[in-house]
């Protein structure tokens, strides 16, 4: 039995990595010529920015997978929970996400129970999916023509009733969490943002709107789960609610672009969060609160 563990421990790890950054490396391939051809007249500095904003994203998403796992009684190591959660992520690549599951399971395998393990992974998509929701208000008023301040209402009507049910309970018991995915969402709308202002001038009276509909953009691929990372969904909706602002042709360069970009921010934090993993225990570095170093860096 501790054979068959080891061998799957195994096949989870280093082979689901290669895979993963294949198709990280199809997903460059695939665009290099939008991606060339865009080095041409972008902004490096406002591009550069947005990777960032980018990395920023992640960084808030792996500190609230600890938070969520100390509101379900465990402590785990932080360093070797945020490489973990980090590398899980990127296995997100594959298609039918099982891979990230399985991996953030395998991950903690040791301090916590599966079982637990898994509670805290639904936990995290229902606030995911909730908290990208709100930030989603502003392009859906846009899209129903609904006034923002009706809708909002509305939503806050919802959400109390919600307190009745099962995912009221949740955002009861993790509004920190919740509150925190919020601020990650703000990062995720800027990042985008920035891509799009590295290549086209926008109305400044656009800006919420071009942020909220790259949140619809994620919640549309996350919602439908089956492709890998939501790919060609999150840049259908993206390109969709662009081309309200710009061209439609530039704003499927920046669609695309955006994802470019978030992968290239992804990866910048997982190596951070590797390098940070990989510091002997003696390092006078893990005596600083190990969120801050990670940001710092």
């Amino acid at each position: 039995m501790e054979k068959l563990r080891r061998i799957l421990k195994f096949l989870i790890g280093l082979p689901t990595t290669i895979i993963a950054f294949v198709f990280i490396i199809k997903i460059f391939s695939d665009n290099r010529d939008v991606v060339v051809d865009s080095i041409k007249t972008i902004n490096p500095f406002l591009f550069f920015v947005g990777i960032i904003f980018f990395s920023l994203f992640f960084a808030i998403k792996s500190f609230v997978w600890i938070e969520i796992l100390k509101k379900r009684g465990f402590a785990p190591l932080a360093r070797n929970s945020i490489f973990g959660y980090s590398l899980s992520e990127v296995k997100r690549y594959i298609p039918g996400s099982i891979f990230s599951i399985l991996c953030r399971v395998e991950a903690h395998s040791e301090a916590i129970p599966k079982k637990e393990t898994l509670k805290g992974f639904g936990v995290e998509a229902v606030l995911l999916a909730l908290s990208a929701l709100v930030i989603s208000l502003p392009a859906l008023a846009f899209l129903l023509d609904i006034p923002t301040p009706y809708l909002f209402l509305n939503f806050i009507v919802v959400i109390t009733i919600s307190f009745f049910t099962r995912f009221g309970e949740i955002i009861k018991k993790y509004y920190e969490c919740f509150l925190l995915f919020l601020l990650a969402w703000v990062s995720f709308g800027l990042g985008s943002l920035f891509v799009t202002i590295s290549i086209t001038s926008i109305n400044p009276a656009s800006i919420i709107l071009i942020m909220s509909f790259f949140v619809v953009s994620w919640l549309s691929g996350y919602l439908f789960f089956v492709a890998p990372m939501g790919l060609g969904i999150r840049e259908i909706v993206a390109s969709f609610g662009l081309s309200f602002f710009v061209p439609f042709p530039i704003a499927s360069t920046i669609s695309i672009l955006t994802r470019v970009c978030m992968i290239v921010g992804e990866m910048i934090f997982l190596s951070i969060s590797y390098g940070f993993y990989k510091i002997p225990e003696s390092h006078w570095v893990l005596r600083i609160y190990p969120y801050l170093v990670i940001v710092s860096l």
